[in-house]
């Protein structure tokens, strides 16, 4: 069974709320949060997307843009844009796409059968099942790469898709839900029977063999090669995409349609 409970939230003051704001850091590239940044010295992107405060010729992965990441996390700590609040709390929030508002509930959870096979995976106890199940403490230390997108102009018919199944997890729920959305409208507008699902990494498990292909969102990409192992012990195929990339088919019909189509047809 799994235990809630509230907590001591970390977050701009009021007043300060519309200068830290940002959008999530994997529907925007770097040069757009450098822009939407810029003259700004309180915003979030400085966080999520250190990248920013380099020289554009500084890759994204660098281990100094991580480092400037905590950097600037103690700063904002040390200045008062990011305060922690005194007492713990539930937190509400909304997040609309096209016109549509979902609400949500931040908590702190345990679930205690999770918990118990994480634990027998760090023993090497755990079977499949439960290596599985705890894929997301251990896939941390492994770092995926790339897909490659189609490109637009590759004919993506029908008969590729129709009937075929898509999840896209990332490690909320949330930011899956882009792709999924895109995918499921550009393949409604074609005529095409596809069905897609968003997912949050960890409650994948059991859903798997429903599916015929899984994408991971860019926060989930380091999972990669534990989900492989799923995927080839139930007969589906996946992939990974970087920040760039996944703006980009969550963007373009056309693209993320392709994209499935080549990744289906490895």
């Amino acid at each position: 069974m799994a235990k809630v409970k509230p907590f001591k939230g970390i977050r701009p003051p009021r007043e300060l709320v519309t200068e830290v704001a940002s959008r999530p850091y994997d529907v925007l590239n770097s040069d757009e949060a450098r822009r939407e940044a810029e003259g700004n010295p309180r915003s979030l992107y400085h966080i999520i997307k250190p990248e920013i405060d380099f020289d554009p010729s500084v890759d994204e992965h660098d281990p100094r843009v991580y480092d400037k990441a905590v950097e600037n996390f103690k700063a904002f700590r040390r200045n008062g844009w990011l305060v922690q609040d005194e007492k713990e709390h539930y937190y509400i929030y909304a997040q609309t796409m096209d016109g549509r508002t979902q609400y949500g509930i931040v908590i702190a959870a345990k679930n205690a059968e999770k918990a118990a096979k994480l634990n027998d995976a760090f023993q090497g106890k755990a079977d499949a099942k439960s290596v599985a199940a705890g894929a997301a403490a251990e896939a941390v230390k492994a770092d995926a790469p790339a897909a490659s997108a189609a490109p637009a102009a590759e004919a993506t018919t029908a008969s590729d898709l129709n009937g075929k199944r898509v999840l896209v997890l990332c490690q909320g729920g949330g930011t899956s839900g882009l792709l999924a959305n895109a995918l499921a409208k550009a393949a409604k507008e074609r005529g095409i029977n596809l069905e897609t699902a968003a997912e949050a990494y960890g409650n994948h498990v059991d859903m798997l063999p429903e599916f015929d292909l899984v994408v991971l969102a860019p926060q989930a990409a380091s999972y990669l090669a534990d989900l492989q192992k799923d995927c080839e012990r139930v007969g589906n195929k996946c992939v990974a995409c970087r920040g760039k990339q996944y703006i980009e088919l969550s963007q373009n019909g056309d693209k993320s349609l392709a994209f499935v189509s080549e990744q289906l047809s490895k």
